[in-house]
């Protein structure tokens, strides 16, 4: 198994997974939307790599593993890469550069952490449906199970990249929800119109998604619809 784990950082934290198995199937996890270019949305993907992908990647893993371990310093409140192949480990901040050896498996997977997002196994998106509503809805053909009780909003107002004005809305939803293909869950924000020239970003916080194992909590940037 070859496998990128990225996790730490400032709340809500991340906890990011690639794993690549030998027969180059592929598990993917996202937790914050904001960290893939463009956003995307979070939860479980996966799928089959191409088989010209899955060698050059077993090719990578042979080099980092020959390598050896490598441990670099991370900062305090800074997330961190840790990634594995076959008990070989190099851990150092996240998207940091690596030594030779290390260097091209961990570009190859910081790639995959965001290029599957279009592959959904079970998942949850965030998009603008009107000016005052969104939307969270269901990605994939598995359920998600979801505790919504936690949920806010934060609603963001920018003019020419720079922060004008920020404003935390609770938008409590239901504790329990089994979320399955065709699930969506509008969700109501209320704010003064936008001045001419203005722009708003809308980040959802607090969400939680269970796997049958584990609760974690997720933010999610919504997107336009």
């Amino acid at each position: 198994m070859i496998r990128l784990h990225r996790v730490g950082g400032r709340p809500p934290v991340d906890d990011e997974l690639v794993e690549v198995a030998d027969d180059g199937a592929i598990l993917v996890r996202r937790t914050i939307s904001r960290a893939a270019a463009p956003l995307g949305p979070v939860g479980r993907f996966g799928g089959q790599l191409q088989a010209g992908v899955a060698q050059r990647i077993r090719d990578e893993a042979a080099a980092a593993a020959g390598a050896g371990n490598v441990d670099l310093p991370v900062p305090a409140g800074a997330a961190r890469d840790d990634l594995e192949v076959t008990g070989v480990r190099a851990v150092g901040p996240a998207g940091a550069a690596l030594p030779a050896g290390w260097s091209g498996l961990a570009t190859s997977l910081r790639a995959l952490l965001t290029s599957f997002a279009s592959q959904p196994i079970a998942a949850l998106d965030a998009t603008v449906t009107k000016a005052t509503a969104l939307e969270l809805r269901h990605l994939g053909s598995e359920p998600l199970d979801l505790d919504l009780s936690g949920l806010a909003v934060r609603v963001s107002t920018w003019r020419e990249d720079r922060l004008v004005d920020a404003v935390d809305m609770p938008a409590a939803g239901p504790r329990a929800v089994v979320a399955g293909p065709g699930w969506r869950y509008p969700v109501e924000v209320r704010f003064e119109p936008l001045s001419p020239g203005a722009t708003r970003r809308f980040e959802l916080e607090g969400v939680l998604l269970g796997d049958g194992e584990t609760w974690r909590l997720c933010s999610l940037e919504a997107r336009p619809a």
